[in-house]
């Protein structure tokens, strides 16, 4: 019989927001704990007070300079702020903003700013600020009027009415252009190729936030050197955690998993100008004949969804004479890629299409890639080009059990919206 978790214990997981209300005060109750007590208990978890100091060490496996990858981003949020954030529940609010307003057809946004802003250099963040770094950093800008110090019109070149999610993704983080400063509670001490440290900002604009000491972040892309680092301790975080690992990092209690929706793409994409791929009947034919569901059941042992295919699937076309596909794949660079892969290459073999797997090294990878009509992917986004077929990965990383965040994370974007320099801290200190 398994054993019941303790109060304590409970306690410690709706702080973290592993399990909700209702559920500790269920559980502390049925452990013998009054209902009064249980409630002034879950009370008292919720209202936990977070602890300053410590160096917060990430682990991230894109490199610097990756377009849309984790490092920069996680360097963003850490030390800069954006016009809204995304909440743990959806909700679109304000950061640097304290109000946001969309005309009726949302082509033109007027933003005020909050009071008590202050970039790093201590001078206040106002309107011009804004506008010149919205200037550099969003295309679809048409024009930003400073009405006031702390009030801006921005006009756009087309309707955008999730303009607000748009301005609370890292690549929005406010900045002057002329001195690269930011609002952000972490300023970078030491920049290396693929690591960075951050210390924090005296007199930080948010109270309540930004509680390490010092933040590291290191770009680590192979998958079980990063595994390593998270369980010997050598990082507190780690993203990108292979779903073939999960189970067994969830079982050690120095760590916990943080799992959400992700924005991530697991797929199979096929260049239409590479032969004999740029036939419409053997593309609909492979449609038909490759399932996305046991890949997501094998390949990635459910942590995420199928999309489909980005080609309309054809039964019991004529196929002509072509011979056996090659479909690429690097299990170094992609671990699980292979097998994947072979899933999918029975499928094809059911229908009595050929296919044949050519594994590449990491090193040869990038070119391999390049050259392939057909090839395996897995990145944010979606895939470079119609795909057969498409599954969207859960976002999976592990931590020490010793972080702790307020209430639940960000179920949007991945890894609590990149902010968890600015929302989390240790709950102990080794």
């Amino acid at each position: 019989m398994a054993k019941r978790p303790s109060v304590t214990e409970q306690a410690r997981r709706l702080t973290k927001g592993q399990i909700n209300r209702r559920r500790f005060i269920m559980s502390a109750v049925a452990s013998g704990v009054t209902l009064p007590t249980a409630t002034a208990l879950a009370s008292r978890a919720e209202a936990r007070v977070p602890r300053a100091g410590g160096t917060l060490r990430i682990a991230t496996a894109a490199r610097p300079g990756e377009a849309g990858g984790a490092f920069d981003r996680f360097l963003a949020m850490s030390t800069g702020n954006t016009l809204t954030r995304v909440t743990s529940d959806g909700r679109v609010v304000g950061e640097l903003a304290a109000s946001v307003s969309a005309s009726a057809d949302h082509r033109v946004w007027r933003i005020t700013l909050r009071d008590g802003v202050a970039l790093q250099s201590g001078e206040t963040l106002d309107a011009a600020c804004v506008a010149a770094s919205l200037g550099v950093s969003f295309p679809d800008l048409l024009t930003a009027t400073v009405e006031d110090a702390a009030t801006l019109t921005l006009r756009l070149a087309e309707p955008m009415p999730v303009l607000g999610i748009v301005l609370a993704r890292p690549e929005q983080v406010i900045r002057d252009p002329e001195t690269g400063l930011t609002t952000g509670g972490y300023r970078i001490e030491h920049q290396g190729a693929d690591a960075v440290r951050l210390t924090r900002v005296p007199d930080y604009w948010k109270q309540d936030a930004a509680h390490f000491e010092a933040v590291e972040i290191r770009a680590i892309p192979d998958a079980a050197a990063r595994h390593r680092a998270v369980m010997t301790g050598e990082v507190d975080y780690a993203d990108e955690i292979d779903t073939q690992v999960v189970a067994t990092l969830r079982g050690l209690p120095m760590l916990d998993i943080l799992e959400t929706e992700g924005t991530h793409h697991l797929a199979f994409p096929m260049r239409h100008d590479v032969p004999p791929f740029d036939a419409a009947p053997l593309r609909s034919a492979l449609a038909a004949a490759i399932k996305g569901e046991p890949l997501l059941a094998s390949a990635v042992l459910g942590h995420g969804a199928v999309i489909g295919h980005d080609i309309a699937a054809a039964d019991g076309l004529a196929l002509g004479p072509f011979g056996v596909l090659e479909l690429h794949v690097s299990d170094e660079a992609i671990p699980g890629s292979l097998a994947a892969a072979r899933l999918v290459q029975r499928q094809a073999d059911a229908a009595d299409i050929a296919v044949a797997i050519r594994n590449h090294p990491t090193a040869d990878w990038p070119e391999a890639r390049a050259r392939a009509g057909w090839y395996v992917s897995r990145g944010p986004g979606a895939p470079e080009t119609d795909a057969i077929p498409r599954l969207s990965l859960n976002a999976i990383s592990a931590h020490s059990a010793a972080l702790s965040h307020p209430g639940t994370v960000c179920s949007m974007i991945e890894n609590d919206a990149y902010r968890i320099a600015d929302r989390w801290w240790f709950e102990t200190f080794a």
